[in-house]
């Protein structure tokens, strides 16, 4: 398991930047809205809704792992902070605007395509599930195995778990 340990000893403040998300008084760190930690090294995605581009809720999952409070967004809208249009504009899903298609097992299906946006492509996928239960998706880049697990998202050790 990957986990993140940050040992300090003495003034937190000697030669501590508070990860640059805060300032050091008194030998601690008092963190930038959003950051928190002893050195400021967590981050949350949102503290209220108006941080989901007012388009989604923010919401505390009460994760032990972070960010504990996330964005959800409504339909229509992506992106760490809901501030990406997506042309999924509601619930139903057009296989022929999808590239690729997985069935996945009889009740779950996935469909995907690759999306231009500002000179850049990006994989759009969704998930379509018959079922009353949330789906669970993720990603890992290239070489990384599917033992690695991470808490850190967007984190991936250079060399591999």
């Amino acid at each position: 398991s990957c986990a993140e340990v940050s040992i300090q000893e003495g003034d937190v403040c000697n030669g501590n930047t508070c990860s640059g998300h805060g300032t050091c008084s008194d030998g601690e760190c008092s963190c930038d809205r959003l950051y928190s930690g002893s050195v400021c090294q967590y981050k949350n995605d949102c503290d209220n809704d108006s941080d989901c581009s007012n388009h989604g809720e923010c919401i505390d999952i009460q994760s032990t792992n972070l960010p504990s409070k996330q964005c959800f967004c409504d339909l229509g809208w992506f992106g760490i902070d809901c501030s990406k249009r997506s042309s999924l504009l509601d619930a139903a899903i057009r296989p022929e605007e999808y590239s690729i298609y997985r069935q996945l097992s009889p009740r779950l299906s996935l469909y995907a395509k690759l999306v231009t946006e500002n000179g850049q492509q990006q994989l759009e996928v969704a998930l379509k599930h018959n079922g009353t239960s949330w789906v669970g998706f993720g990603v890992r880049p290239p070489g990384i195995p599917g033992n690695c697990r991470t808490t850190s998202p967007g984190f991936f050790p250079p060399n591999g778990c």
